[in-house]
This record gives structure tokens, C-alpha cells and sequence, in this order.
């Protein structure tokens, strides 16, 4: 998925990769990749392409006013998908050491064709969010009754982001 945000070009990969080693790999494309910000975030925290593109774009607009959770964009972007001020308790809900797969979110003014070309074996072409649902339910304890007061097409969604923009340093 590629979408602009605040100027910017963003694009997220599903990435498959081994337990255990996927900050190693992260950490590879950084170094590889020096001007892009990458982050890696945990498939399994994501509800659908809309919902990811909300939580970055809340980040970038955080980065444009001055009001990060953090010193760097990424970790801003961990911290609103796991709806956490806290560093550590985001790592452990939406960070990527203990997933297989987990998606890789690359922002700048542009993204070289080259990184797509870098990772490309290591990329899953389909993915596929509605079990999430379940899972982020329970992890953020949002009952059918919460559900049912919001009235929209995609209220889990809606209510995870609106976790995400209330946060605060």
C-alpha cells in the first residue's frame, strides 16, 4: 500500500520473516536505507490498510506540530498502534521480535524502487487483518457494548485510532 501523508510518501510491506530475528532484518534496511524512517510494527496490531494509514498519519501530523510521544517518528508510530506512552509495553504489544510476519512501514520524500527490489523475498503478497479484530479486542478490552456505541461502518477501527490520538507525553 503507498499513500502521501503530510508531504510524504509512505509505503507498508507485509513482511514474512523468522522469529528472532526480525529486528536484525529491520535494522539491515535501515542501514541500507539511511533516508527513509522504518518501522516495523506487528501485523497482528494492524485492523486493515485504513487503519494503518490513520495511525501514521496521526504520527506525522504529531511530528509537523511538535507533539511526538517521542524524540523519533518511529517509535511514535509503535507507541499509537499499541495505544501506549510506554516504550517497553508498546514492544511487547506491537513491537516485532516475537512475530513472524509483521508489517514494514517506510516513510520519506520518496521510496526507492530498490528497497522494494531488497526485501522482495521476504514479502507477502496478500494480507489478511480480519483476525486481528479478535485479538485487539481483548488486548485493549473493548466489549460489544463499547462496539455498539460508536456508530460507524468500522467502529474497532475507529475506536483505535481515536486511543491513538489521545495520547499524550
Amino acid at each position: 500500500m503507498k499513500f502521501k501523508a503530510e508531504s510524504l510518501s509512505v509505503q507498508l510491506f507485509h513482511i514474512i520473516h523468522k522469529k528472532g530475528q526480525n529486528y536484525r532484518f529491520l535494522n539491515s534496511i535501515r542501514e541500507r536505507f539511511p533516508d527513509l524512517i522504518l518501522e516495523g510494527i506487528s501485523q497482528k496490531c494492524i485492523l486493515s490498510l485504513t487503519h494503518a494509514k490513520k495511525i501514521i498519519s496521526l504520527s506525522l501530523f504529531a511530528q509537523k506540530q511538535d507533539l511526538l510521544l517521542s524524540k523519533k517518528l518511529q517509535t511514535d508510530i509503535l507507541l499509537r498502534f499499541a495505544c501506549t506512552t510506554q516504550i517497553s509495553e508498546a514492544m511487547m504489544v506491537s513491537g516485532i521480535e516475537s512475530e513472524n510476519d509483521f508489517m514494514l512501514v517506510a516513510i520519506g520524500r520518496e521510496i526507492p524502487k530498490d528497497l522494494s527490489f531488497f526485501i522482495s523475498k521476504y514479502i507477502k503478497k496478500q494480507s489478511d487483518f480480519r483476525k486481528n479484530h479478535a485479538y485487539l479486542k481483548k488486548q485493549f478490552r473493548i466489549s460489544e457494548k463499547h462496539l455498539s456505541a460508536v456508530l460507524s461502518d468500522s467502529p474497532l477501527e475507529d475506536l483505535m485510532v481515536e486511543k491513538a490520538a489521545v495520547l499524550f507525553k
